[in-house]
């Protein structure tokens, strides 16, 4: 583990600006300008809000500002999730798909990457950097956000939704942050791991009934 962490800062090193992540060799958050990053993801946060729907930081971006105050240095994009009003499979990607359509028609969303059918969607960037958008609600009491936590915590863990100032920039996060986390990244989520990788195998089974419904929704359009 000593050699791989001096390794992955001699990594960091020759790669500045950019950072290899799952997306490829990109622009790393560590060049960024991090207040005005934040200041974007307020704003777009709020226009979520005034078509109706909470958001909140999700992932690794909530990863970073509980653990460390601040966005992941060798991340690349900003990870939001918005709180879906609906409590059934089916209604629930119905409502999802007729908000990303929303979100279309007020200039929030990244047309080009809709063309994936992708689970999630991405937003109009936020100081340069890709900001992407999941989906959670509440089903039974349990809170589901795609695709880390299927039912795996109580909605009180995650509603109401508190807060955090970051940079100067107040933004909402899940009432209990850690039991998110421990879920997504596992009970060692406080130590930084940069070899970590998402089981999106395990994902797609377990969200198997609300990925056909969406995608069957999708279809009607």
């Amino acid at each position: 583990p000593e050699l791989f962490e001096a390794f992955w800062k001699q990594l960091r090193e020759l790669l500045d600006p950019f950072t290899l992540t799952q997306h490829g060799y990109t622009r790393s958050l560590a060049g960024r300008d991090e207040s005005a990053v934040w200041q974007g993801v307020q704003s777009i946060i709020a226009e979520l809000e005034g078509l109706g729907h909470r958001s909140f930081i999700n992932s690794g971006t909530l990863l970073g500002a509980v653990r460390e105050g601040r966005l992941i240095g060798h991340d690349d994009d900003v990870d939001l999730a918005v709180v879906l009003h609906a409590d059934e499979a089916g209604s629930i990607a119905a409502e999802w798909a007729d908000l990303r359509r929303r979100l279309a028609v007020h200039g929030l969303l990244d047309a080009s990457f809709e063309e994936r059918l992708e689970m999630h969607c991405k937003l109009r960037r936020a100081a340069g950097v890709s900001v992407d958008l999941f989906p959670a609600w509440v089903i039974e009491g349990q809170a589901f956000v795609w695709p880390h936590t299927f039912g795996d915590v109580p909605a009180s863990a995650l509603l109401p939704l508190g807060s955090m100032d970051i940079a100067g920039v107040t933004v909402p996060v899940p009432r209990q942050p850690e039991a998110l986390l421990n879920v997504n990244y596992g009970p060692g989520w406080r130590s930084p791991d940069p070899t970590f990788r998402f089981q999106w195998g395990a994902a797609a089974r377990r969200f198997r009934v609300f990925i056909d419904a969406f995608k069957a929704e999708c279809g009607k359009a």
